[in-house]
């Protein structure tokens, strides 16, 4: 854009029959400054986002540092290398018939004639705004643009987790992983699949794995995104009706590898309390809502039951009629689980190999058998352990999570499409939030409504996703309002002004409504790159405002009226206005149109950044001038000298066009 600017300004005074030298000199010099502030406003804009917070920080921290330095090269190619290649190679000798001006003639008269029109209806052009403004928000605040975090692309691996009843064996557990093998080899998007590795007896990935005999892991390795027929969800989904009905499968749950940043669970509830088996009863009602809400699966919860085990509950009273003990039981149990060394065997070397005593496993895994094993009393008599003691079957608990010091257990769940009046939808998480908990604004109450009065002493938050967005978008709030008070710092110098750096930063509410409405028209979700799209455009749609006042302000130093001065400076502006505003969008346009599902997570930038950029090209050229021709009307008004009218704003509006 830098060298747009530049370029054209030269160009434009070669036109006016300035020589070549000249033309270059006069054309750098006239746009040098606005042009330079018109970047240090955009790495205004893009340097706050290296204290952006949370995960989203980490992985965006490149992209102001690489958006800077191209900024920073493209003033130093505009200001140096573009003059000295324009002086080297352009022609001398301006050419008799350019076309470029006889297509920018009829363009400029159009103009003259809106911006008259503007500026003779000022309050209905700033009120009509304003009232699109409006309609903007209430659109983002209706529901119509569904809300998500980070888009993201689906990676070519399904993991599904499974796990069999606690107690299972790894040979019971290795016979349900084979059935649900053998349907992805026969199911109808069996072509979409590669190859399938599972692990029994482990869960987890390579990092935090654990293993256990009633669970496993399947990877399931699908085709390139371009070549795959079916989508994810329906390999999933297929998956999900068949797994629903496998005899022998306790749960299930797809993790996915996804591309952005690790942002946890699509939904991730997480509730606190003192007492677990409660905690447990809670999770079971917030699972039951998240099954009822079309859209919601793989829903599982943190709490562990653990294993099996056997309790064995001494009955003193006894032990004291035969003169027993209780570590006389456990020694006797413990011989026949586990064994004892009796001696030691020393063969040919020099290695000595122990012998444990013990009963086949065969007779220790059957309960009864346990409880017929005899213990000696004082008297010689042989006394079976039933007769001692009460035998019992629990399961051992063997994690327990704390969060602030109350206990915690985590509900999470996925998000996926759904159907719904014929028309296939995604669910957002933001969604399910909204169900649960209720709106901010709006009489939906949620599904959650009067926790703390159900349940006394509970509490519950949303982590995963909405917790990285409650940081991430706290976090950028605070940086949109750094960066607006370095651009307005930069145009109050330029300026040397306190009311038009306000004058030209009026620009940035109002390129929202572009990107409300680009979001809204392609059916993408506001996401935190629509965000961060709109605290580039805070840099980004100021740059043409910052030239077109300089442009007024040299006009008004010059003696021209204001009138005069607004319509004859956006007319020289809006060649090159209208030339950077095409060239940005046609470098946006093969991403807002892509189909490849691996740019799918960028396009929301893209098109933010587009429509807003449109949206602001016309928001230069006629409602920054009527603001400015308001402001500078209302000081007119206090009689300070500057902004007194040279001319009066009918013998402007009389005249068909404007001439320099």
């Amino acid at each position: 854009d830098n060298s747009i600017v530049v370029l054209e300004n030269i160009h434009r005074f070669r036109e006016e029959g300035y020589c070549h030298r000249d033309s270059i000199v006069m054309g750098v010099d006239q746009v040098i400054w606005p042009v330079f502030s018109s970047t240090l406003t955009t790495l205004a804009a893009f340097l706050p986002l290296l204290l952006l917070e949370g995960i989203m920080g980490q992985f965006l921290g490149v992209f102001p540092i690489v958006v800077s330095l191209a900024l920073l090269g493209s003033w130093i190619q505009s200001m140096v290398v573009l003059p000295n290649n324009v002086f080297q190679f352009a022609h001398k000798e301006p050419k008799k018939e350019d076309r470029s001006t006889k297509l920018i003639q009829p363009l400029i008269a159009y103009y003259q004639r809106g911006i008259k029109h503007a500026l003779k209806h000022r309050k209905i052009t700033i009120w009509g705004t304003v009232a699109l403004l409006l309609v903007s928000f209430g659109i983002l605040a209706s529901g119509a643009i569904q809300f998500e975090f980070f888009p993201t692309t689906p990676s070519q691996t399904i993991r599904l987790q499974v796990q069999t009843p606690i107690g299972s064996t790894i040979e019971e557990t290795g016979k349900i992983v084979s059935r649900v093998e053998e349907f992805i080899r026969t199911m109808p998007q069996k072509d979409d699949v590669t190859y399938v590795v599972s692990n029994v007896g482990a869960m987890g990935g390579d990092t935090q794995r654990s293993f256990v005999s009633n669970a496993a892991q399947i990877n399931i390795d699908l085709v390139d995104l371009k070549e795959m027929k079916y989508s994810h969800e329906q390999i999933q989904n297929a998956l999900r009706a068949f797994c629903e009905d496998l005899p022998g499968l306790y749960s299930y749950r797809f993790s996915q590898g996804r591309s952005g940043p690790p942002v946890g669970d699509d939904v991730d509830i997480r509730i606190k309390g003192p007492s677990l088996e409660r905690l447990a009863y809670i999770s079971d009602i917030i699972k039951g809502y998240l099954r009822d809400i079309p859209g919601v699966t793989d829903i599982d919860d943190s709490y562990d039951a653990g294993k099996r085990e056997v309790r064995i509950l001494p009955d003193h009273d006894k032990l004291a009629i035969y003169g027993l003990s209780v570590a006389q039981i456990a020694g006797t149990i413990r011989m026949a689980s586990t064994g004892s060394e009796v001696s030691q065997y020393r063969g040919d070397g020099v290695d000595e190999f122990p012998l444990i005593l013990k009963m086949q496993d065969i007779y220790t895994q059957d309960i009864e058998n346990l409880k017929d094993l005899k213990i000696r009393t004082r008297m010689g008599e042989l006394i079976a352990i039933r007769e001692l003691a009460d035998f019992e079957i629990a399961s051992s608990i063997s994690r327990i999570e704390h969060r602030d010091g109350d206990r915690l257990l985590q509900v999470t769940a996925s998000v996926s499409t759904y159907e719904e009046d014929g028309k296939n939808k995604r669910r957002a998480p933001s969604e399910v939030q909204n169900i649960l908990a209720g709106r901010r604004f709006g009489d939906n109450e949620g599904l959650l409504a009067n926790f703390s009065q159900r349940f006394p002493g509970y509490t519950y938050e949303f982590g995963g996703v909405q917790e990285e967005q409650r940081k991430s978008y706290s976090s950028l709030g605070r940086l949109f309002v750094l960066a607006l008070l370095l651009i307005y710092t930069i145009l109050a110098s330029q300026f040397r002004s306190y009311v038009q750096p306000v004058v030209v930063m009026l620009s940035i509410p109002f390129a929202f409504i572009g990107v409300i409405f680009g979001l809204l028209i392609t059916g993408l979700p506001f996401s935190l790159n629509t965000l961060i799209s709109v605290v580039a455009l805070a840099g980004v749609v100021v740059n043409n405002a910052i030239i077109l006042i300089d442009f007024i302000n040299q006009e008004r130093d010059k003696g021209v009226d204001r009138w005069h001065a607004i319509i004859q400076s956006g007319s020289v502006r809006l060649r090159p206005i209208i030339l950077t505003t095409t060239t940005t969008v046609a470098g946006m346009l093969p991403l807002v149109f892509s189909t490849d599902p691996s740019s799918q997570a960028w396009r929301p930038l893209a098109v933010s950044f587009t429509f807003g950029l449109l949206f602001a090209a016309m928001l230069t050229l006629f409602i920054i001038p009527v603001i400015y021709s308001m402001v500078d009307s209302f000081f007119g008004k206090l009689g300070l000298t500057r902004f007194k009218e040279h001319k009066k704003f009918t013998e402007v509006m009389e005249c068909k066009t404007i001439e320099d």
